[in-house]
């Protein structure tokens, strides 16, 4: 699979969606890594890191748009690259859809596939894709809060923590999840007094286990809201519905309550934001003042510190890439139900509840997409894909591992040979040295030719019918000990019988071993001196 990174274009947006150690272990697997030149510098990663491990440097935005099928983003595409995004194409990025009609519309039109880092879910409930930019866009709100209550930014002048002798701010936090959480921590910790707000008693029982005693804890009615604002002196908008639009808790008659001076940050701001006076801004210019409150609505916080964001959110999100390149979108999202809650739209179908919802959009299972999708025979787009570096090998569809002879390897439900990249349907005339396939039920067939009179190759000089066989032919024979070690199946015809040694022992010969309960066998065999 090809897979394509981009440079962020959105205004001050300087992280990058693939490290160059993500890049190694995609070219690992034998994936191709396409990365627009100057995508990772704002994050400290230079071209060379991504050259030195394999990857590949594409000349400009059109180049890797074009080849790539898998798009590995940060933040949503921009209108100037909704026309770059082609049919059938997967899309793995922010996209808060529910606060953006006009991308959602692009998207759908588009015909591509797009799976949103922010509805990722677990089955405990946690965003694990959303977690690692929550947490920094929870602790960078009380740093710009902090900033903007100066008097040179406009703000009232008071200093967070205060001084012996003089009160410190008064911090306001709605909403009490990840990002919540971490704002009160870091208010807190720079001595303001806060006051944190969340619908749920039980977590707010958790928090009044794990915050500091400067943190009071409240459930936010109407009234405790109203009651809370005259007294902020910052107040963070932390609220989240998973892939829905935000509720406005604050309104604009509300800022009245609040002192001049003071500073609203709304974290929720991409998904609509929780006040109802805020819009998106850009850390170009990322406050605007209404009714003497200063707003600040950047939409990508954590860009602003794009190397800490960058290896927190691709340590998150490598595992879900590779596996979407090792499986496709298809299979590894039918296996993986955390990421088959990333779906959001599959080829102009709308397939969120929460995005179907903000627009008035027709909804679609999923499920009858995917299970459609991936129920056809022979292996998934990726997966029938052969790797291009010697040696690699991972798992594959159920499990089974891809089989690796001399440089080339398929996958468990592939029944293909290839020669320099070229596939040949048949599984039982390969016609590479050294390439090997697996048939439907698992078994390996190998036919290194050069090599046809060494049984250290798998080749057996007794199979039925005469000639040199690689055991897929009809008849029957006994195993030999070079058979068991390069996976020759026991018996012919379509490949029912044995698998030669039993499951999980390995084979004399180095580099070749059997694996799993159907004889899968990882084909390794030595190189001709």
């Amino acid at each position: 699979m090809i897979v394509g990174v981009p440079r962020e274009i959105k205004t001050a947006e300087n992280r990058v969606a693939l490290v160059p150690a993500g890049a190694e272990s995609l070219r690992g697997d034998g994936h191709t890594v396409l990365v627009e030149q100057g995508a990772g510098l704002g994050s400290g990663f230079p071209d060379d890191a991504y050259r030195a491990v394999g990857g590949t440097i594409g000349p400009d935005a059109k180049d890797v748009w074009a080849k790539a099928d898998l798009i590995l983003k940060v933040k949503e595409p921009v209108e100037s690259e909704w026309p770059r995004i082609r049919k059938g194409q997967v899309l793995f990025t922010y996209f808060h859809f529910a606060a953006a009609e006009a991308l959602t519309k692009a998207i759908i039109a588009s015909g591509c596939v797009a799976i949103a880092y922010e509805t990722v879910q677990l089955t405990s409930g946690e965003l694990p894709l959303l977690t690692p930019m929550s947490e920094v866009a929870g602790r960078m709100a009380v740093q710009e809060g902090a900033k903007y209550l100066e008097k040179v930014f406009g703000g009232s002048g008071i200093l967070l923590g205060g001084v012996p002798g003089v009160l410190p701010a008064e911090v306001l936090v709605i909403g009490g999840g990840v990002v919540g959480t971490n704002a009160a921590k870091m208010a807190a910790g720079l001595g303001a007094h806060v006051t944190l707000l969340d619908v749920s008693l039980d977590r707010l029982r958790y928090l009044s286990d794990v915050l500091p005693p400067n943190v009071d804890l409240l459930y936010p009615n109407r009234h405790n809201i109203l009651e809370q604002l005259p007294k902020a002196d910052v107040v963070i908008g932390a609220v989240l519905l998973p892939g829905a639009k935000a509720p406005h808790l604050v309104k604009r008659p509300d800022l009245k309550l609040m002192k001049p001076g003071s500073v609203i940050v709304d974290v929720a701001v991409d998904q609509g934001g929780c006040i109802e006076t805020i819009k998106p801004t850009t850390h170009d210019q990322p406050t605007y003042v209404v009714d003497g409150i200063i707003h600040y609505g950047v939409a990508n916080m954590p860009g602003g510190v794009p190397r800490t964001s960058t290896l927190a959110l691709t340590n998150a999100t490598f595992p879900y890439a590779k596996r979407l390149a090792r499986l496709g979108w298809k299979q590894a999202c039918k296996a993986d139900a955390s990421l088959f809650l990333g779906l959001n739209v599959i080829e102009g179908q709308v397939v969120y509840p929460g995005v179907a919802e903000a627009f008035n959009l027709p909804l679609v299972d999923p499920k009858t997409l995917v299970e459609r999708a991936a129920g056809g025979a022979g292996a998934p787009a990726a997966a029938s894909r052969w790797a291009a570096v010697a040696g690699a090998a991972d798992r594959g569809v159920g499990g089974v591992r891809r089989v690796q002879c001399r440089g080339r390897d398929a996958w468990a439900d592939g029944a293909e040979a290839v020669e320099d990249g070229a596939r040949a349907g048949d599984p039982g005339r390969l016609r590479s040295p050294g390439a090997a396939a697996l048939g439907a039920r698992g078994q390996v067939w190998t036919h290194p030719a050069q090599h046809s009179r060494d049984d250290r190759f798998g080749l057996s000089r007794r199979a039925a019918g005469g000639g040199h066989q690689s055991g897929h032919r009809a008849g029957r024979r006994e195993p030999r000990d070079a058979d068991c070690a390069a996976g020759v199946p026991a018996s012919g015809g379509s490949g029912a019988g044995g698998g030669g040694r039993a499951a999980g022992e390995w084979a004399r010969e180095g580099g070749v071993r059997e694996y799993g309960q159907l004889g899968v066998v990882v084909v390794d065999p030595p190189r001709r001196a």
